[in-house]
């Protein structure tokens, strides 16, 4: 008697994954365009799975569009999380997932171009916008350092990857290997929506609850460098802002009276140092002064404003050369 081991194919185990994330991710308040990326992403592993292991091929052409909102959605989540929130201009990326009807209604090649062109265009365009690493994300929490356009950069770098995935069924398919086919979307595809959902889940990309935007573009008060860095050093002398973990270059700019991307050029080049490093200099010379003064590690990282010891640890040894407790003897 032949016995039947009934098994889970790659996208759904993703799914699997993806969806508890997400409840995860809700009962810690987590709202807006994230928790929507992350729900298509685990949407999408579903389908793939459905479709492509368990024959239901009537939901194919939900596929293609579903994979059309992934892009845009996550622009919007890197806009509302680091940059600045949604506006009304921002509905021209409902483009895309228009076109890609028009394209299933069509049929032929236009629907792959299209995936292509999207998952790689908005890929280029997240890398693009973090050129200038952190400064770029003015509503990110400065602790977070370059953590934060690292992992975006990853997700753009994911996305052009998902790309190229679409670009490898097409060639297995014009190369008559098919067969191919089903390990491109079983491990690839599924494997890129994982670690997309995953990536999407980290509190440094999301904006503290009552972030403001920034501020705009003001000609007339542009400063001198040397004296806005000193207006800043003034305002931290007389109110600690750093000791707060959701401090951000746009809460900086606000207290000063001017637009954030001045301030933080006008930081690059009178310090050398992003607005992130400056801040945690800042808390790192603080957190030596409660060590000294006999405060433990985690109360001097927390009093300083700090709220994760991984970053605390990694710039406290890079500004000191040393792990706290070591500095601490």
């Amino acid at each position: 008697m032949q016995i039947v081991i009934p098994t889970l194919p790659l996208p759904v185990i993703g799914a699997g994954v993806l969806l508890w994330l997400l409840a995860r991710l809700w009962r810690q308040g987590g709202r807006g365009w994230f928790v929507g990326l992350l729900a298509l992403c685990a949407a999408q592993s579903l389908l793939i799975a459905l479709i492509h292991h368990y024959g239901l091929t009537a939901l194919a052409p939900l596929q293609p569009l579903s994979a059309m909102l992934i892009p845009p959605l996550g622009w919007a989540a890197l806009l509302s999380g680091a940059i600045r929130p949604v506006a009304r201009r921002d509905l021209l990326h409902l483009a895309p997932p228009l076109a890609m009807g028009w394209a299933l209604m069509q049929g032929g090649w236009a629907i792959d171009a299209l995936l292509i062109v999207s998952f790689t265009g908005y890929g280029a365009a997240i890398l693009w916008s973090l050129r200038r690493g952190a400064d770029a994300l003015p509503l990110s929490r400065l602790q977070g350092g370059e953590r934060a356009a690292t992992i975006w950069r990853l997700i753009g770098a994911g996305l052009i990857l998902s790309a190229l995935g679409e670009g490898l069924i097409g060639a297995a398919f014009a190369l008559g290997r098919p067969d191919v086919v089903g390990w491109v979307i079983g491990g690839y595809s599924a494997g890129l929506l994982l670690a997309l959902g995953v990536l999407s889940l980290s509190r440094d990309l999301t904006a503290p609850p009552d972030a403001p935007e920034a501020a705009p573009p003001d000609p007339e008060r542009d400063a001198d460098d040397a004296a806005l860095v000193e207006r800043l050093r003034a305002l931290l002398a007389r109110q600690p802002l750093h000791r707060d973990p959701d401090l951000t270059l746009a809460r900086l700019a606000r207290r000063l009276g001017v637009p954030a991307k001045p301030l933080s050029a006008a930081i690059n080049r009178h310090t050398g140092e992003n607005v992130s490093r400056l801040i945690n200099r800042l808390r790192i010379d603080e957190a030596c002064g409660h060590l000294r003064g006999g405060s433990s590690v985690t109360e001097a990282m927390l009093q300083a404003g700090f709220n994760t010891k991984s970053t605390f640890n990694r710039e406290f040894r890079r500004i000191t050369g040393q792990a706290p407790s070591t500095w601490r003897g």
